[in-house]
């Protein structure tokens, strides 16, 4: 069985072991139905540059994209491939590059319990300069 329509997709129901359903128009394009049910897009495609590799990519589940985008999408990977590109090799690059920014950035510090920190002691200096009993001011409003 293939599927060709959202309908078919709905039709599909769980079972003991998770199995995939390939979907029509795409070569290497398939359905994975878990027994939780769970459904997600997988691509199974020819390696670029080792002989007789066929990586498996995944697309994205039901609920995010449509039968029309993962078609598109894995065409557009498809073409990748055929280039001469690893596209599971970009996306894992595009990954680990997506956290980079941690490793340079300076986490702020908290005190430890019991420590100042500068906006505590400059509330504590601030209510130390504070006048104890309020005065009038040449204008009649209490200091």
């Amino acid at each position: 069985m293939a599927i060709d329509t959202a309908n078919d997709i709905n039709k599909l129901e769980c079972r003991d072991k998770d199995y995939s359903v390939s979907v029509s128009g795409v070569a290497g394009l398939s359905l994975r139905i878990y027994p939780n049910g769970k459904k997600e897009y997988y691509l199974r495609y020819s390696h670029p540059h080792i002989e007789g590799k066929r990586p498996r990519m995944m697309l994205g589940k039901i609920e995010d994209v449509s039968l029309h985008e993962v078609k598109y999408k894995a065409d557009t990977i498809l073409d990748m491939v055929a280039k001469g590109s690893d596209p599971k090799a970009i996306q894992q690059k595009e990954q680990t590059n997506k956290y980079t920014h941690l490793k340079t950035h300076h986490f702020l510090r908290f005190p430890k319990h019991g420590e100042n920190t500068k906006q505590q002691v400059a509330l504590k200096v601030n209510l130390k300069n504070r006048h104890t009993v309020s005065q009038p001011s040449s204008s009649g409003i209490y200091v």
